[in-house]
């Protein structure tokens, strides 16, 4: 689906235009559809992406500083349980100092 994407006009627009702070991109896994600058609400059991433009006035996007640049956050089954598995499965093992995460970001274990 990576190749389909790619030509979709509202990635152009999002990469090369610099008001354009969001891309949407929803899939059912079969087909897709984008939005430029906006959010649009997703149909049953599909899945989305959004890219949001986090970088401080206009900026260009490079690939030397994108992750500074771009927030990437995607949404499975809703919302909420986006975010109960955000925060299940990234924030708490960092914050209470288990996995992989909390190691290399030097939290301390508790036991």
């Amino acid at each position: 689906m990576a190749s389909a994407l790619l030509p979709a006009p509202e990635i152009h627009q999002f990469l090369n235009e610099l008001n354009v702070k969001v891309l949407q991109i929803m899939s059912d896994g079969k087909k897709f559809r984008c939005f430029a600058n906006s959010v649009a609400n997703p149909p049953p059991q599909a899945l989305e992406v959004h890219f949001v433009k986090v970088a401080a006035g206009a900026e260009e996007i490079t690939a030397d500083k994108i992750q500074f640049q771009l927030m990437v956050s995607s949404i499975r089954n809703g919302s909420v349980t986006a975010l109960h598995s955000y925060l299940n499965t990234i924030y708490a093992p960092v914050l209470f100092g288990e996995g992989d995460e909390a190691a290399a970001s030097g939290v301390k274990q508790d036991n």
